[in-house]
């Protein structure tokens, strides 16, 4: 199956956050990777009721989002493979009313 390309379009644009955050480190050995994925907010959603951030499990789902931050911690350089990660905790949220959607990254070698 062939990635979409507004999906490779992100994983482009994220490798590149990436490898202005990570300052040339490259991770060699196994690492633990958190993700949290912050969607926009439906505006059908009442801001009063709940003004937090709420689960989504919605499409695109949850492990097609954490695959996407593998390629593009790849693409990167950051790692060489993402067979590296051993240890994943992984989230999916709409923002809280006024939170922009972003992604979380945590990403570290195992002790």
């Amino acid at each position: 199956m062939r990635t979409p390309q507004k999906t490779r379009a992100w994983e482009t644009y994220a490798a590149l956050v990436v490898k202005k955050h990570s300052n040339g480190t490259h991770l060699a050995g196994p690492v633990h990777l958190k993700i949290v994925c912050v969607s926009a907010r439906p505006k059908s959603f009442p801001k009063k009721k709940n003004p937090g951030r709420i689960w989504k499990g919605t499409k695109p789902d949850l492990s097609n989002l954490v695959k996407a931050v593998e390629d593009a911690l790849v693409k990167s350089g950051l790692l060489r493979d993402d067979a590296l990660v051993v240890r994943l905790e992984a989230q999916d949220f709409y923002a809280a009313v006024d939170e922009q959607p972003c992604v979380e990254i945590e990403i570290g070698e195992m002790e």
